[in-house]
């Protein structure tokens, strides 16, 4: 199991230091530079999240003092959010909000992932002096579904790239029974002078990506619930896009889902959330591939680079996970009584547990920060719109680019030839990569081609991947045995292992026979 926390939320033992590869030295992140200004000329409005004991480490910030236009101005702040009694309103995915007599129909949760990027304030529909002024049907009756009680901070900054404006909202969310202190902080300005704020506020302060808006976290709390997340699993692009929106559908969307599972990691009593995390992680990392020929920057290409090295340090964590819950427990369960089989466990576990204490101090870390900052502006800031050799290929349509990425993808798949038992284990974990890469463009794409026949595919090349997996599991186990040492113990696992290799490889031909011979949905 992951390693537990200790009393004080921490982990019981100290952590090891973050791998080099993952500290940021000169990567092109998504830094303000002189082009990003003339790139990107509309304002932004961006909502993080701070803890609410941080709030007054915000107040006297270095960086934001040598910024500073003037005084902070407080005023209070009361917000109550309405929906009718059978939640009306939240099933259309909106929630009327009333502050100081102004009405706002504001976005709960996201319809479409490109209208509410991460790190974006929600969206306002409509506002109005009253709740009969509003052009969207409501409720006969309304009802309280939660509220804001707390201060603003105001205070205007300057920038090289424009002027700045943030608010920090610090109260607390209030139910009928419930209450939870909650702190947000507001930025506002043109996109250049924010990347730079928000920079400098995650390097001294631990700047959170609000997993939901104020009005949806203020209605969970009403129910005594946790948010729901905004995006989990794969994320099917809707037919009729362009290949623009199609690529920002899938980023925003899987961004989501990295950030969500992040938050679960640390501290984390089953192995769940570092398997999700690295699932969505490899979606994400294949969506920037597939749709690289379209979508194209240094920016991008930098957030690749690192995602590639935290998918490296899950990826041990989840190979010791897939050891012990597979191979080592068949094996203990088979030798219970037998020493040198116990010892060989229990290092696996103490190297299961180092693993998880390395992704641990990843993500407390600086380096983690900025990447998630990343991740979560990447969306808003779009670094790859507005370039000349991407233009034509964002603004065409998504069914043509997508059957010439599935097609190049097949192509890559079946290169080994239809007998992959010749192949050597490398070969084949190569082929299972590709095949991985063809699953994940086919999950975000099957939406473009409804039907029998891409159902069908998708089946058997899940089950190629399964099969594809079980050989792979076995090739890391013996691995992963071999380095917990050459004794008897080790050469059980060797020995349990090479027992079932044959009967895993004529199933996994047996998959790879189906779909090789098979035609593509595309």
């Amino acid at each position: 199991m992951p390693a537990r926390p200790a009393g004080d939320g921490q982990l019981s033992e100290a952590a090891p230091p973050v791998p080099a590869d993952l500290v940021p030295a000169g990567h092109p992140a998504l830094r303000p530079d002189p082009d990003l200004a003339s790139r990107l000329s509309s304002r932004l409005s961006l909502e993080f999240a701070l803890p609410p004991g941080q709030a007054a480490r915000l107040l006297r910030e270095p960086a934001l003092i040598r910024r500073r236009l003037g005084r902070w101005r407080t005023s209070p702040v009361h917000v109550v959010w309405h929906d009718g009694p059978d939640g009306e309103l939240a099933d259309r995915g909106l929630v009327l909000a009333e502050q100081r007599g102004r009405w706002r129909l504001e976005r709960l949760v996201p319809i479409r992932p490109t209208e509410w990027p991460p790190a974006a304030a929600a969206p306002v529909i409509h506002e109005a002096g009253s709740p009969a002024a509003l052009p969207e049907p409501l409720p006969d009756r309304l009802v309280p579904v939660g509220a804001f009680s707390g201060q603003a901070r105001r205070l205007a900054l300057s920038d090289p790239a424009g002027e700045t404006r943030l608010t920090l909202l610090e109260g607390a969310i209030r139910g009928l029974v419930h209450e939870t202190p909650t702190c947000r902080l507001r930025l506002e300005g043109e996109p250049a002078s924010l990347v730079s704020v928000a920079r400098e506020v995650a390097a001294a302060l631990p700047l959170g990506i609000p997993e939901a808006g104020l009005a949806a976290e203020a209605a969970a709390t009403a129910r005594g619930q946790l948010v729901a997340p905004r995006h989990l699993g794969a994320p099917r692009i809707p037919p009729g896009v362009s290949v623009g929106e199609a690529f920002e559908t899938v980023l925003i969307h899987l961004v989501d889902v990295v950030l969500h599972w992040a938050t679960r990691v640390p501290g984390a009593v089953t192995p769940e959330p570092v398997h999700q995390m690295r699932v969505g992680l490899r979606r994400l990392r294949s969506a920037l591939a597939l749709f690289r020929p379209a979508a194209d920057c240094a920016e991008l290409r930098g957030v690749h680079a690192r995602l590639k090295s935290l998918a490296r340090l899950l990826g041990t964590a989840r190979d010791w996970d897939v050891f012990a819950e597979g191979v080592g427990a068949e094996i203990g369960a088979r030798f219970p009584e037998d020493g040198a089989v116990r010892k060989m466990l229990a290092r696996a576990d103490r190297q299961r547990q180092a693993a998880y204490r390395a992704v641990a101090a990843y993500l407390a870390s600086p380096a983690w920060r900025e990447l998630r900052l990343d991740l979560a502006l990447l969306p808003s800031l779009r670094p790859w719109r507005d370039m000349p050799e991407t233009d034509d290929a964002l603004a065409g349509p998504i069914e043509d680019f997508a059957a010439k990425a599935l097609a190049r993808r097949h192509r890559h798949l079946v290169m080994p030839g239809s007998d992959l038992r010749a192949l050597s284990p490398e070969a084949r974990h190569e082929l299972r990569k590709q095949a991985k890469r063809l699953r994940y463009a086919a999950e975000f794409l099957a939406p473009l081609f409804p039907g029998k026949a891409t159902r069908k595919f998708l089946a058997r090349l899940g089950k190629l991947q399964d099969a594809l997996g079980a050989l792979n599991d076995a090739e890391v186990a013996g691995t992963l045995a071999a380095d917990l040492g050459h004794g008897y113990g080790a050469g059980v696992v060797r020995g349990f292992l090479a027992a079932g290799r044959g009967d895993a490889l004529e199933r996994a031909q047996f998959r790879w026979k189906k779909l090789f011979g098979a035609d593509g949905f595309w």
